[in-house]
């Protein structure tokens, strides 16, 4: 019902994009070796939960939940060993085309199965997310 109600992906669409910001820089990175897309987007997931958590957002029990729900289904949950760059990540997401005005777009969630666009995330914020979850990092 989304689709068919945003065949353009100009607002509402651009929630089933959830994960795929984090997802698209990864697969760059790992210049699509080591995840299929899917796997990528799950992974993704979880740094966008991670965020709207350090955001305030959403509670630990909402992100664990959903952690354990795509580990359940045998996705990754943690990083590639050589994913450690937190800069780079940032640089590459800079260049997604879901970059509006200079700005990253992320799709976040204010709980579990109410995701929004959020464009004005901090840097710091960001940075603390990809520095908990990178190796090395």
């Amino acid at each position: 019902s989304i689709v068919s109600k945003d065949e353009h992906e100009q607002g509402l669409r651009a929630i089933l994009n959830l994960g795929h910001t984090f997802a698209h820089a990864i697969e760059t990175i790992t210049e699509y070796k080591f995840w299929l897309h899917g796997e990528a987007v799950a992974f993704g997931i979880i740094l966008a939960l991670d965020l709207s958590r350090s955001l305030g957002l959403i509670d630990n029990d909402d992100f664990n939940r959903v952690k354990q729900l795509i580990s359940a289904a045998n996705l990754p949950v943690t990083a590639p060993s050589n994913l450690n760059d937190v800069n780079i990540i940032i640089d590459l997401m800079g260049m997604d085309k879901k970059v509006i005005n200079g700005k990253l777009r992320f799709i976040l969630l204010n709980s579990i199965g109410q995701a929004f666009i959020h464009d004005s995330v901090p840097l710091d914020k960001l940075k603390e997310v990809l520095s908990r979850h990178l190796n090395n990092s």
